[in-house]
């Protein structure tokens, strides 16, 4: 194997330099995203047939023990017995490990591969674009060179012109001019002084093409080098992702195989010490014993009273019946039997009158087997048992039904009750996005575990998703009539031109206020108008370039914005720091409640550096996006005398939207009470602004974005994978497990 040590910087250098370098590295990143969509295909093709193959061992080993339990005193009931738990224990740990790769190893690649497609048709349009720029440049300086060329010659025929004429006339005889000579002269200098002219206008467009084709030139060369190098470090952070995907992967089937044979090697020293026919010698000496009868056979001499004397009367203590005994057909459980010897051989002679209520002759020894049928409550009732050992689809859906519910339901008469102790587990976050009912056809596929549904399915009335209800909590399939561009997206695939830049959307609405809402009383606390919001939200959807916001309102404007935040299924502030945010918020909180001395001032300074590495924690694009919003809160705060907007108020608006937990399906309490916290933190982000971020307003980019000479120098200095920390969206690595 080849080890290849050029560095980032020089493979940069390598493509700049070539001719089709962003071609080169377009379509590296496109063969990437076709591997990683293989991986993901067989991911999926692998946890689907795992989850479907356990379910089927789960349904056989329940079906099984059901009918094994039931026998009494068969050889190796107890290891088997054990063999079944194992099977449904291992098979539920499939289960489990399946959803969990599904959810730490699918997700996050299939999360960052979308991302990395995305951007590399972004690079490719944006590529495209001034290509053709460039392209149209030339052509205008080449026909500006045509035509100036074309305008130099004309004027040299009219100067040779002009000098014949002036020869003409100035060689006639006499040394005299006259009128028609007079008259050509004057029209040959004014062709020449034409196309002096028009050579000088030809000039002048000429050199003013040169200077605009040197300036797309300059262009192509920047965007050229911003592509070759977001297209290195989306390369990278997928090499993470898929990294760290592979090492989840591997470790949790190791966690999850590795008990399964422990488990046969138990079951195997367990069923050694057993010895054959052990159970049926138990079965004899349990099973109720009645003593033979011994006839004796005697010759009996021919005479008067020899047939009488052939009819003898059966022995003392028993009655002649007519029938066999039950007992040498069917024997009777130990409890029958033990009920019956309780009675004792006195109730031989005891009639109908003395015996017990509820039951017959036959509970007495000397009884006729011939009784009248008892009360149906006194009749043994065994539990059913499957002849075959499976069962039924209705009676799994039950069963399933009956693990995944308790309490209410949710979802209301849309969907069905199961009866006033049911309630649904949580849903997914996908699900949430669907309008779901009770399915109105007889038949159809789940999309979630590719089975059909025979009864309890659910469907959404928009894109006509079905789904198990059981399948709820597992869904990840949003619904497609409520997918946009912009609202509602994941923030990593929020327009913008590169990456690590603000969304478009954020940066048009901060401006428009900034330009003429500063002073307006009560901005971003009162509401906007709702149909105007959503007309704002559509125009953004379908035509953002297009969007004029100098007509609207500013309370349509800021709602809009906070419409935004509150739409992202993860905040700015990502979920895996919720915890130490709040922390921080808590902390900002105990100390605003004490007074200010010069203790609490080297304390707030710890915090300020404390915060200043969280916030360093965040994804690029994150981290600059908070930063815009701050600095633009910070401006509002500065006119808190004309617009009332205090940093603690812009806290109370801002701090749910920017900072929020995840929650799946209501707001728990606890997430109501953290909202103090949450104000608390965005007001102190918002006061401390200039020294938690800086002096300067313009967001933190790459070195690309800012071409800045010792920002370049500090790249080079660091690894390449450091250069953008990578989504939280990822798996998280085996140190933290």
């Amino acid at each position: 194997m080849l080890v290849y040590t050029l560095s980032a910087q020089e493979a940069d250098m390598a493509l700049l330099h070539c001719e089709e370098g962003v071609e080169i590295a377009l379509q590296y990143a496109k063969m990437w995203c076709r591997y990683a969509k293989d991986i993901l295909g067989w991911m999926d093709k692998r946890f689907g047939l795992e989850q479907e193959f356990s379910k089927n061992i789960i349904k056989a080993a329940e079906a099984a023990k059901s009918s094994v339990t039931q026998q009494d005193l068969m050889p190796l009931q107890y290891i088997y017995t054990m063999a079944l738990e194992h099977d449904v224990k291992c098979s539920i740990s499939a289960r489990q490990t399946a959803d969990l790769l599904q959810t730490r190893c699918y997700q996050a690649l299939y999360a960052k591969r979308n991302e990395i497609e995305k951007w590399r048709r972004e690079f490719k349009e944006q590529w495209v674009r001034e290509q053709k720029k460039m392209s149209d440049g030339v052509a205008a300086l080449k026909k500006a060179r045509q035509q100036y060329n074309q305008r130099f010659e004309d004027l040299e025929k009219a100067r040779a012109l002009s000098a014949r004429a002036e020869e003409e006339s100035g060689g006639g005889p006499g040394g005299g001019t006259s009128g028609s000579a007079t008259k050509t002269l004057e029209k040959r200098r004014r062709s020449r002084d034409e196309a002096q002219a028009k050579v000088q206008e030809a000039e002048s467009y000429y050199k003013h093409c040169i200077t605009d084709a040197v300036s797309r030139q300059g262009e192509l060369d920047r965007v050229k080098e911003r592509i070759i190098i977001h297209t290195r470090k989306l390369i990278c952070q997928g090499d993470t992702v898929l990294k760290e995907t592979t090492i989840n992967l591997f470790h949790y089937q190791r966690q999850q195989t590795e008990p399964v044979p422990l488990g046969y090697h138990n079951l195997e020293v367990t069923c050694r010490p057993s010895e054959p026919g052990e159970t049926y010698l138990r079965y004899i000496f349990k099973r109720r014993k009645r003593e033979q009868v011994r006839e004796t056979f005697e010759f009996i001499a021919a005479g008067k009273n020899s047939f009488n004397r052939f009819l003898r009367s059966p022995p003392a203590g028993r009655r002649k019946t007519s029938n066999p005994p039950m007992g040498d057909s069917n024997p009777l459980p130990e409890e029958t039997t033990s009920k019956r010897s309780s009675i004792g051989p006195d109730s031989t002679g005891r009639n109908s009158r003395c015996a017990k209520p509820g039951y017959s002759d036959t509970d007495s020894l000397g009884g006729s087997t011939e009784s009248p049928p008892s009360s149906p409550a006194h009749i043994p009732r065994l539990p059913k048992a499957s002849s075959t050992g499976t069962m039924s689809s209705e009676d799994l859906e039950d069963k399933d039904l009956g693990q995944l519910y308790e309490g209410g339901d949710p979802l209301g008469d849309s969907i069905g009750s199961l009866g006033s102790g049911c309630k649904i587990r949580s849903q997914s976050r996908a699900s949430q996005m669907h309008r779901l009912r009770k399915m109105r056809n007889k038949m159809a596929r789940c999309r979630q575990c590719e089975n059909y549904i025979l009864v309890n399915g659910i469907e959404c009335e928009e894109c006509s998703l079905t789904v198990h209800r059981k399948c709820l909590d597992m869904c990840q399939l949003e619904c497609e009539q409520r997918k946009g561009n912009v609202f509602g997206v994941n923030f990593s695939l929020v327009p913008r031109g590169f990456p690590e830049e603000v969304p478009f959307v954020v940066r048009r609405c901060t401006a428009e206020i900034e330009s003429r809402a500063l002073g307006v009383q009560g901005v971003y606390r009162v509401s906007g108008s709702k149909p105007r919001i959503q007309k704002l939200c559509q125009a953004f959807e379908t035509q953002p370039d297009e969007v004029d916001l100098s007509d609207h309102s500013p309370h349509d404007i800021t709602s809009l914005l906070k419409h935004f935040f509150k739409e992202l299924p993860e905040p700015v502030v990502i979920f895996d720091l919720y915890n130490d945010f709040i922390n921080m918020g808590k902390e900002i909180q105990r100390l605003s409640e004490k007074e200010f001395t010069a203790e609490t001032s080297g304390i707030v300074e710890d915090f300020v550096q404390s915060l200043r590495i969280l916030l360093g924690r965040l994804p690029v694009s994150n981290y600059n996006t908070l930063r815009h919003v701050i600095a633009h809160l910070y401006r509002v705060s500065e006119q808190y005398e004309e617009n009332k907007m205090s940093p603690g108020n812009l806290g109370i608006v801002f701090g749910p939207t920017l900072v929020r937990p995840l929650v799946s399906g209501d707001v728990s309490m606890v997430a109501l009470l953290e909202t103090s916290y949450q104000a608390m933190l965005v007001e102190f982000l918002i006061t401390h602004y200039e020294r938690l971020f800086g002096l300067d307003d313009l967001p933190r980019s790459s070195p690309v974005l800012t071409a800045a000479p010792e920002v370049e120098s500090r790249e080079s200095e660091e690894p390449p994978l450091e250069a953008a920390p990578i989504s939280q969206e990822r798996p998280c690595s085996l140190e933290v497990l």
